[in-house]
């Protein structure tokens, strides 16, 4: 008990042992091993099948089919795979989201999803990749660093049906349409962070526990009235204190009314979980601290006031849609499938269902919108440019442009923004695609000596490695498809 104190606040500790009670001295053993290395998988960009096996080092995490741990840890940076969006790097306790959407046949028939402290993107890329066909996305930061990270985790993720805004919670109370799935991840005390941010043991305090429980309380009831009629509001943290979770769940129901539904965990798991409070151990399971219930929505009062007082918001917002321009014949021929949900405006190509149009432009009359609907390409003078975020998505279509597959170190040059070389056999058409290991990163576009570089600027890695060689630290992360192609350089 003395090295515990030594390290963990006193009433930190006090407050486990109630809670866990003959669980605790685990607990703490537990907390004082390396924290677990898991990533997940983007199923749209990679594959685990027999036939693309992956290394022996890949362990399943057991509640969430693209979950992953790894013995150690790479550098990340020296993965293109990473920067193309293959995998997002992330604790397995927060892939428990995937098996409680699994059990919510709520989640089948969503059409607005709402991940409203999102960055920098972990809950949100996992949302986008078991996002209902027809539903969309919209995930929000109220901080602007963190906002332009969580647009650009998202671009890279595939941003189809997804738009990146930062508002405060109750900025959402003008969006008529309502949403019916709520994530709320909401800012913490961080007692799960203690093993990967040591920093946040100091930072902890009861004070600081009570603030933030009051914090979450707030986030909550602004954010309510932007819920439908019986939608789902997904409540998580990465901390243990009931007092930011079976206190703030009794305080909420002073003012909101909500049933808590039950969830059904694998027992194999270890999920610690009573009253359809569930939560992550590391005595338990391996991940960090991780908190998750979810509620229903039962205040059909309150949506009828809400509709009432909204009625002419909505009609002013519809007096405002502008008819689409023409689709010029240059996008007709890069995109011959699904031109029902493209129009052009302004030079400008964009994507986005179409029965989601209304809401689009709810959201873009009524909140700030850091990426709005996804852009396929833009007029420059008499020149089109297609957009990297199109590249990166679902949507992109390989057959327009020409494939340019590079090796490891013509990827690392190119995520560094530099310009490639140009030669006869690879300058075959003035825009071509990027692409390592099957994966596509990226634009360049031919001149007669070299390859201009589109990777974003933003995004370019700043700092070299020179003690560290790729190639070894590589066979650590995941193999995607094999380099295939006439033209790799």
């Amino acid at each position: 008990m003395t090295s515990i104190s030594a390290i963990y606040p006193t009433d930190f500790t006090t407050a486990m042992h109630k809670l866990l009670g003959p669980e605790a001295p685990d607990f703490f053993e537990a907390q004082a091993q390396r924290a677990p290395v898991s990533l997940r998988l983007n199923p749209a960009k990679t594959t685990a099948s027999p036939e693309h096996a992956l290394p022996a080092q890949f362990q399943p995490v057991p509640w969430c089919d693209q979950g992953y741990y790894l013995q150690e840890r790479p550098l990340f940076t020296l993965d293109p795979r990473f920067h193309g969006g293959a995998y997002y790097v992330q604790d397995a306790s927060c892939m428990l989201l995937s098996a409680a959407l699994k059990q919510l046949p709520e989640w089948a028939q969503a059409e607005r999803v709402l991940d409203l402290c999102a960055a920098p993107g972990g809950k949100s890329t996992l949302l986008k990749s078991l996002l209902p066909a027809q539903a969309c996305l919209v995930a929000n930061e109220v901080i602007p660093a963190r906002a332009t990270i969580l647009a650009e985790n998202l671009t890279k993720w595939g941003a189809d049906r997804v738009v990146v805004s930062r508002n405060q919670p109750r900025d959402f109370q003008n969006i008529t349409q309502g949403f019916d799935i709520i994530v709320v991840d909401a800012p913490c005390s961080g007692e799960g962070l203690f093993r990967r941010q040591p920093e946040a043991i100091q930072e902890w305090s009861s004070a600081q526990v009570a603030v933030c429980a009051q914090r979450q309380e707030d986030i909550i009831c602004d954010i309510w009235p932007a819920l439908v009629e019986e939608g789902l509001l997904i409540y998580s943290t990465c901390t243990w204190n009931p007092q930011e979770n079976e206190d703030l769940l009794a305080a909420l129901q002073q003012r909101l009314n909500f049933e808590v539904i039950a969830l059904d965990f694998d027992s194999q798991w270890g999920v610690h979980g009573h009253d359809g409070l569930y939560r992550c151990l590391p005595h338990r399971l391996a991940g960090e601290g991780f908190s998750l219930c979810i509620l229903r929505k039962k205040d059909p009062r309150e949506v009828q006031r809400a509709s009432r007082s909204k009625s002419a918001k909505r009609q002013r917002t519809k007096n405002k849609i502008q008819p689409p321009q023409a689709i010029p014949k240059e996008y007709l021929e890069w995109l011959p499938h699904e031109t029902a949900s493209l129009w052009c405006e302004d030079d400008t190509l964009y994507h986005w269902p179409l029965a989601h149009r209304p809401f689009l432009q709810e959201l873009q009359q009524h909140l700030r919108l850091v990426t709005g609907p996804l852009v396929i390409a833009q007029a420059r003078g008499k020149h089109w440019i297609p957009s990297t975020a199109w590249l990166l998505s679902a949507c992109f279509n390989r057959d327009a442009f020409c494939e340019l597959p590079v090796d490891l170190d013509t990827a690392l040059q190119y995520l560094y923004g530099e310009a490639l070389p140009v030669s006869a056999q690879t300058a075959a058409s003035s825009w071509q695609w990027i692409s390592y290991a099957g994966l596509p990163l990226g634009w360049v576009k031919a001149t007669p000596t070299h390859y201009n570089n589109y990777w974003p600027k933003p995004w370019k890695i700043r700092q070299r490695f020179p003690a560290i060689d790729p190639e070894q630290n590589i066979r650590l992360c995941l193999p995607v498809h094999a380099v295939s192609g006439p033209n790799r350089l």
